[in-house]
């Protein structure tokens, strides 16, 4: 290895051979005497002087002067070529008859391999343009044409292959585009470093991509985790809502069991002590002449007797003999002696109304399983969602401080009114609109995009006033039911009854979802996550439209609408 790196170093660039008379030039590289020489005729622009290695210009011709360094080296290194190796593998000189040496270059034009030692009288004697030397060759055969005998020297562009001289001119490749090997073999190269560059183009397109997809993948990462932290922080704190308003429902209910078997009980207190009050009197009756007590049960037997006597009326008296008992409650036939009955409480009375309870938590649950549906529309949900085809404003409808775009997907306030043909559906006070669509049933979702500070989302029937002042305001009567924004403040609207529902901070981004067998029409914010607002529970009884209102200086904008 060191001996090949030292036979590299002491190489003329220009021969590929070892220096022979090396001189050394200006600018200190060095190169055999008669091929830098050379090298200044047989060059087109003649009257520059330049370097073959650096291409370093000088203004006259130099003086070469022996590099004697190099020319001892040189003589020394020749010096143990001449001493001959043991075994070399490889392609052998052609010219070392009685040893054995590996050739180093092989001559095209003469078809022979050359070791060190006889190259340089190879390249001192012959023309190295004419002579070109390339790595060694084992076989010729192969750069033989199989037809003529010939050296391969041409390659033919249509056929793509290699041709001799009498190919181009009495072969099958006569009139043919034929090339230089080197041509060919320069296009070849020249195709393969393109590819190269491209590639190379490529990986370094591809290595950024992935760069990119790998920042993107970690912001994507953290934001999911964050979101999906934020959603499950939602729903845990919507369960736990559940579950404190259903034990407030079963202490409830608990309570009016409760009640109601205490009140049974208070009743069943007073009729003991009334037993007890009776049983005291009876006892105290034992007591008492046993003739007294058993000589009025004629009594009954007496009045019968006077009240038969129809035509003769019986004089009043305060009692029918001086010896009858005038209170009649000191007497045993003036006692009440049946068993007296104990009104016994209903099993509904004392027991806990499971199926009422079971049923206010289905209801709850359906309306988490709704929340959770939204949240679902919300994850899967693109970013940049397209316009529904199906909800649009109703222009008939529209106030005329309002202006309805083009594809009628976008309502925007304006100073100035419009000159809007009258209708009988048009708004005339609150700057609202409605919706051509309308549903009667189903499970319907549509979001909504606000820009502004003040609005109204809701449903309304179509039956609502549209004329008058106060019961045309959405949410202000029974037919129709909203939220309103007004600078972050968000309230809930219906029958004109209010409740304040949250405060938003981020610009609004309303989605809507109305059950409409079930009653229930949510409202959810979806600005960055999902975060419910309000849920009104009804029964509706006609087609319900969206409906809106559009405040000064603002805008809305109807998203995907999707039927769940």
């Amino acid at each position: 290895m060191e001996s090949k790196c030292l036979e590299e170093e002491l190489t003329c660039v220009i021969c590929l051979g070892l220096y022979k008379e090396p001189a050394v030039l200006p600018c200190q590289h060095s190169f055999c005497l008669r091929c830098i020489q050379d090298y200044w005729v047989n060059k087109d622009n003649k009257d520059v002087y330049d370097c073959p290695q650096c291409r370093c210009a000088f203004p006259s011709p130099p003086s070469l002067e022996k590099n004697f360094t190099l020319c001892n080296i040189v003589e020394k290194l020749w010096v143990r070529r001449s001493q001959p190796d043991v075994l070399v593998p490889g392609v052998l000189c052609d010219f070392c008859m009685d040893v054995s040496s590996r050739a180093i270059k092989t001559c095209l034009k003469c078809e022979t391999s050359f070791c060190s030692f006889h190259l340089q009288t190879h390249i001192t004697k012959l023309d190295p343009k004419e002579h070109k030397l390339v790595n060694p060759i084992g076989s010729f055969l192969e750069r033989k044409c199989s037809e003529h005998g010939k050296t391969l020297e041409f390659y033919c562009r249509e056929d793509q292959c290699c041709v001799c001289v009498s190919c181009t001119v009495l072969g099958n490749h006569r009139n043919h585009t034929v090339i230089s090997l080197e041509e060919a073999a320069n296009e070849e190269l020249k195709e393969e470093i393109s590819g190269i560059h491209e590639n190379l183009f490529n990986v370094s397109r591809v290595k950024l991509f992935l760069k990119r997809a790998e920042a993107d993948l970690k912001v994507s990462i953290e934001n999911l985790k964050k979101l999906t932290s934020h959603m499950f922080m939602e729903l845990q704190k919507r369960m736990k809502e559940d579950e404190l308003y259903m034990l407030r429902q079963i202490d409830s209910e608990g309570s009016e069991v409760v009640a109601r078997i205490e009140q049974h009980c208070q009743e069943i207190e007073g009729t003991a002590q009334s037993m007890k009050l009776r049983l005291d009197d009876t006892q105290d009756m034992m007591n008492r002449d046993p003739f007294s007590l058993i000589q009025v049960q004629a009594t009954p037997y007496l009045m019968r007797y006077s009240r038969s006597k129809t035509n003769t009326k019986t004089p009043q008296h305060s009692g029918l003999s001086p010896n009858i008992p005038n209170n009649p409650e000191q007497s045993l036939s003036g006692r009440d002696k049946k068993k007296m009955d104990i009104l016994e409480p209903q099993p509904t009375d004392v027991t806990l109304d499971e199926d009422k309870v079971l049923k206010i938590l289905k209801e709850r649950l359906h309306e988490t399983q709704m929340y959770q549906t939204a949240t679902w529309n919300i994850l899967s949900k693109k970013k940049h969602p397209i316009f529904s085809q199906s909800l649009t404003f109703d222009v008939n409808t529209t106030h005329p401080n309002l202006i309805v775009s083009e594809d009628q997907k976008t309502v925007s306030w304006s100073d100035s009114r419009q000159a809007y043909p009258p209708h009988q559906e048009r708004f005339s006070f609150d700057p609202q609109v409605l919706c051509t669509n309308f549903f009667h049933s189903g499970t319907h979702t549509w979001d909504v995009c606000v820009s502004g500070d003040s609005f109204k989302i809701g449903i309304a029937y179509r039956s609502l006033d549209r004329k008058k002042l106060l019961p045309s305001f959405l949410g202000h009567n029974s037919m129709s039911w909203c939220i309103s924004y007004i600078k972050g403040d968000i309230k809930a609207w219906h029958h004109n009854i209010c409740t304040n529902v949250a405060q938003i901070d981020s610009p609004p981004c309303i989605r809507v979802n109305l059950d409409y067998e079930a009653g229930t029409l949510a409202f959810y914010h979806t600005a960055n996550t999902l975060l419910h607002l309000y849920t009104f529970k009804t029964t509706f009884s006609e087609p319900v439209y969206p409906a809106f209102k559009c405040g000064e200086n603002t805008s809305i904008t109807l998203w995907l609408e999707s039927e769940v």
